[in-house]
């Protein structure tokens, strides 16, 4: 009797622990999960998967920054704002969780708070091209196209093959009468966009080699 209690003991002391790490993982298989889904477009699904695994571990930053991509992306910016902010909040490091969340006030004409959020990437990352063209776009809405340029152009030396860097600086320039130098980048920024099957991209790109053509 007192062998099988030992070797019932030895069981559980052994199984348990597995219990828990399985238990432990739940959060991470809900938001693969969700990653999975939202590739497939099944978006309702994904946004209910990303709120199971936030449910499972209150601080999964990835799950707040995936949800509020997802709901970003429906147009439910308001929604989308308390995630992305808690992703800040959870990981404030992170230059990638400032990064979205200035797109997003970018897009709700939140100017200052979307300033703010772009330098502080920047700060975190100064290397970071998507954030350079993000803050450029900010700054070329408001017609500050001075600065704007800078940004494109930190953009386009961090990384020559940053497609959205070039077209910007196109659109600058074509702005303030430099043709030529317009026609270069926006062509640079087309072909690009067609080498990764970026087919909006191209579009885009076509329509502002069309302007910048067109005689004035």
């Amino acid at each position: 009797m007192v062998r099988k209690t030992i070797l019932f003991a030895v069981a559980v002391a052994i199984y348990l622990p597995a219990c828990g790490k399985e238990s432990g993982r739940k959060h991470e298989l809900a938001y693969k999960k969700a990653e999975e889904l939202l590739k497939k477009g099944k978006l309702a699904e994904a946004e209910a998967q990303y709120r199971e695994a936030i449910r499972l571990k209150e601080d999964y930053e990835e799950a707040y920054t995936g949800l509020g991509l997802l709901l970003m992306q429906e147009g439910r910016y308001n929604e989308a704002d308390s995630f992305l902010t808690k992703a800040v909040y959870y990981n404030p490091s992170n230059p990638s969780a400032h990064y979205n969340r200035a797109v997003l006030m970018n897009k709700m004409d939140r100017n200052k708070e979307a300033e703010d959020e772009f330098k502080a990437a920047l700060k975190l990352r100064p290397d970071y091209p998507e954030a350079h063209v993000g803050y450029g776009a900010l700054l070329y809405k408001q017609g500050l196209n001075e600065a704007a340029e800078l940004e494109f152009k930190e953009a386009v030396r961090i990384d020559p093959d940053c497609a959205e860097g070039h077209l910007y600086l196109g659109a600058v320039y074509d702005l303030t009468w430099r043709r030529d130098e317009a026609i270069r980048e926006i062509t640079k920024a087309r072909d690009l966009f067609k080498a990764k099957g970026d087919t909006a991209g191209v579009r885009v790109a076509e329509e502002a080699l069309k302007k910048a053509r067109t005689p004035r």
